[in-house]
């Protein structure tokens, strides 16, 4: 038992070591990425994928203001999800590419006027956003809005 307590917090170390290296490099690649791309939609599909990795979450998703037509138009998402097949994949991929948000949806509106960060427990809870929560398979959600 004493031996365990004294590799412990080597053990600790050497992951603290391995996370701090994964997000080196990480940060590296957004780096270069930014550096040497104009190519918004894979730097969104770069951002999504990293940011998926790096917060331990099963996705991660960006949409971006279409003034014209008064809506968060879907840009970029990245799906981790082990317990999901393929198909199922594939299907939501259509579908998500074609489900803009309204600006004038409630919780688009709490997003918004608040400020810039809002979490909903169950998506399922908000009937303007019970579908996409159903056709998603999207429970709780932390919106954050970037505004430039």
């Amino acid at each position: 038992m004493s031996e365990e307590h004294s590799t412990s917090p080597v053990s600790q170390k050497q992951q603290r070591l391995l996370a701090a290296l994964r997000e080196s490099e990480i940060l590296r690649e957004l780096t270069a990425l930014l550096a040497s791309s104009l190519d918004l939609n894979h730097i969104l599909r770069t951002l999504v994928k990293r940011t998926t990795e790096v917060c331990g979450t099963e996705r991660c998703a960006v949409w971006l203001l279409d003034d014209a037509l008064n809506v968060l138009r879907p840009a970029a998402y990245h799906l981790s999800s082990q317990h999901i097949s393929s198909k199922k994949v594939r299907a939501a991929d259509h579908l998500w590419y074609h489900t803009p948000l309204p600006l004038d949806d409630q919780v688009v509106q709490r997003l918004l006027e608040g400020k810039g960060m809002f979490a909903l427990k169950d998506l399922r809870a908000e009937p303007s956003m019970r579908s996409v929560a159903e056709t998603f398979l999207v429970r709780s959600v932390l919106l954050i809005a970037l505004v430039r």
